[in-house]
């Protein structure tokens, strides 16, 4: 990876910073508390944190990774809150892979004591709020005996879904499904999962998405089945911070639900819902022309085809995910969600703490004046 000077115009490593999971909790005392910081650049092979250490220091990685024997931390992930909340010392060196840049804030000084200041109270109940997060690591590769397994037609959830969907003809059905599944917020995330811990979870990215609305279409006794297409990152990457455009490929596999009516397959790319399309619609304009969004027999909807000026019925059409749901993501829970901070925020999904609301939270740019 090529590094980025961290005193590059093209990078406002404060404006990241608000992306972040811990950043963007922080409402009103977000650009306070970066000001007392510091950036550091941290070279390839260099120790950011060393084993045993129980330093009251909270670091948070901007561009770049590290490591330790377990796993790897991306940008905007946060490293040091287990000291820091419960004391508890770290496991193993943490080591740069690659020259980083780190916000590193020292947390061991009176003023950061738990309850000296606001910005201390409101800095620890986000620390404790992201804790709480989920710290599944994604499944492991599996082999997958029947292939059909992760499109779990039969499962009572996905049966009573179907039912509650289901309209006179199959037309209206396919449509309710396509609008069922878009409404559904997209959020990046492991994919090793059934369509009906997905609807269960009620969040999903291209391939859990695609694999619910087909679970629910073939649930009603629609002919339903996947497309694959390739995404440029230059495209999804409007639905990252702009920190993970430099981890990212450049280019990533999409999948998508059709679906057969009228004897010919319709493209019913349920994906992104509004929040996503308004999104992707501000760097490419002509997509405001597919609204009202819609979908049924004779209206397929195909939103890449359209930009791209493509047929929107020229797919293939591939019987299950099988191969590619039963690989392991790259990516844990952590980075997830670093990934989902901006998704979130557009959709209404982020948990803030009620003191980043406090009228008096001002306050805590006195602390740097």
């Amino acid at each position: 990876m090529s590094y980025l000077s961290i005193t590059s115009p093209k990078i406002n490593f404060a404006d990241w910073f608000k992306e972040t999971p811990l950043g963007i909790r922080l409402g009103s005392m977000t650009d306070a508390i970066w000001r007392m910081g510091e950036l550091r650049r941290i070279a390839a092979g260099d120790v950011l944190v060393a084993k045993g250490s129980v330093e009251h220091v909270l670091n948070v990685v901007l561009l770049g990774r590290l490591n330790d024997s377990l796993t790897w931390y991306g940008p905007g992930n946060h490293i040091g809150s287990a000291a820091i909340l419960h004391g508890r010392a770290v496991a193993d060196d943490i080591v740069a892979s690659e020259d980083c840049t780190v916000w590193t804030l020292r947390m061991d000084s009176p003023l950061w004591r738990r309850g000296n200041s606001r910005a201390a109270e409101l800095l620890m109940q986000v620390m404790e709020i992201l804790e709480l997060l989920p710290r599944d690591r994604p499944a492991p590769p599996r082999a997958v005996a029947d292939a059909h397994a992760f499109c779990d037609v039969h499962h009572p959830l996905i049966q009573r879904t179907a039912a509650m969907l289901k309209r006179d003809n199959d037309s209206d059905t396919a449509a309710a499904i396509w609008a069922y599944v878009r409404e559904m917020p997209y959020r990046f995330g492991a994919w090793q999962e059934p369509a009906s811990q997905t609807l269960a979870r009620g969040t999903g990215m291209c391939t859990t998405k695609s694999n619910v609305q087909v679970a629910l279409s073939r649930a009603c006794g629609l002919e339903a089945a996947y497309v694959e297409v390739g995404l440029e990152m230059s495209v999804l990457g409007l639905l990252i911070p702009d920190m993970w455009r430099y981890v990212m490929r450049p280019k990533v596999r999409h999948y998508f639900a059709a679906v057969k009516l009228g004897g010919r397959w319709h493209a019913s790319d349920a994906t992104y819902n509004g929040d996503c399309m308004d999104i992707f619609a501000q760097a490419n304009p002509v997509l405001y022309q597919l609204q009202p969004y819609r979908f049924g027999e004779n209206e397929p909807f195909n939103p890449g085809a359209f930009v791209n000026g493509e047929d929107p019925y020229a797919i293939d059409v591939r019987p299950d995910l099988a191969h590619e749901m039963s690989k392991s993501s790259r990516f844990e829970a952590h980075h997830f969600e670093s990934l989902n901070t901006r998704l979130d925020q557009a959709q209404g999904l982020l948990r803030m703490p009620q003191l980043a609301m406090d009228p008096e939270a001002p306050r805590v740019a006195e602390l740097t004046a």
